[in-house]
């Protein structure tokens, strides 16, 4: 297998960036069903996938707040789905408890790797795509929900929904 020296390279160029937006998704308290916090959360996850250009939608549920579906659209034939979700088991606090902090090589703090790490890791992966000018797919669509801490009781259905729509 070859190695993309350039992408590895990409890569380690953006480490501080991916570092200081985990640090803002970390430092926010987003509990399931926690509307305040997960709003916050899916604002700035929505920004930043503005940025990118995604198509967004953001469709909400009766109790937990709302979920992001993130499209892109490419030249190519296969449809992938990422799934995320911005809901912890922390309790409202624990940021401020705890927050978003590296200790030697290790991160810690609420949420640092299920699933904000996930969250950020699939948008710095969205933003290389994008770089590299790769259009090789029909559509992928970023699903970020509210609820999947609490089995994704609102959720479940879009995401079913969605995931019968892509190949991968």
């Amino acid at each position: 297998m070859q190695t993309d020296t350039n992408m590895r390279e990409k890569c380690q160029q953006y480490q501080n960036e991916i570092l200081r937006d985990l640090q803002t998704l970390v430092n926010i308290d987003s509990p399931t069903g926690y509307e305040p916090g997960i709003t916050q959360m899916q604002n700035t996850i929505t920004k930043w996938l503005e940025k990118l250009g995604a198509d967004i939608e953001s469709i909400s549920t009766p109790s937990s707040g709302s979920n992001i579906v993130a499209t892109f659209t490419g030249n190519g034939t296969r449809k992938m789905m990422m799934l995320a979700h911005a809901d912890t088991v922390f309790k409202v606090g624990t940021a401020a408890e705890n927050p978003f902090r590296a200790v030697g090589d290790k991160l810690y703090g609420p949420g640092v790797i299920d699933c904000k790490g996930g969250i950020v890791l699939g948008i710095y992966a969205l933003r290389l795509l994008q770089e590299k000018q790769f259009k090789d797919y029909a559509k992928i669509t970023f699903v970020i929900n509210c609820d999947e801490e609490t089995g994704s009781i609102q959720s479940r259905d879009l995401i079913m929904k969605l995931a019968k729509q892509h190949d991968l």
